[in-house]
């Protein structure tokens, strides 16, 4: 494990914080507290903690997201990346049995603002 990334999002340029073996950045702290702690996700079984790990990942992803999307929006590859972000996007399933259905309304509402926040970039010249 590299002790200068996130153990979560693999960012190395971002103030860690320890957390237990490894070293966590705060954005992914607050996220996942948010999801227990705030919108209460609780998994009950194998498939709501891979269901849950799915949203942590679109969450932090959303984020990341943002940050690329402002940093290459005077650049020519933006387009690209949008198209290889909308078809991996796409290729997510959204319904699971054996979870209930916050998990599934979480995951759809977090393609969909992937979705939108894509869109806005996609008109960009």
């Amino acid at each position: 494990m590299n002790q200068n990334k996130c153990v979560f999002c693999y960012r190395g340029d971002v103030e860690l914080i320890l957390l237990g073996s490894g070293r966590s950045c705060s954005n992914c702290l607050v996220i996942a507290h948010d999801l227990v702690h705030i919108e209460g996700f609780s998994p009950e079984n194998k498939v709501e903690e891979a269901v849950l790990s799915l949203i942590f990942f679109l969450e932090t992803d959303l984020v990341l997201t943002r940050e690329l999307l402002k940093s290459q929006s005077l650049s020519g590859d933006i387009q690209t990346v949008i198209g290889q972000k909308k078809e991996k996007l796409a290729a997510i399933e959204v319904s699971y049995s054996g979870v209930e259905e916050s998990y599934t309304k979480k995951i759809k509402d977090l393609l969909n603002e992937h979705t939108v926040l894509l869109g806005l970039y996609a008109d960009l010249p």
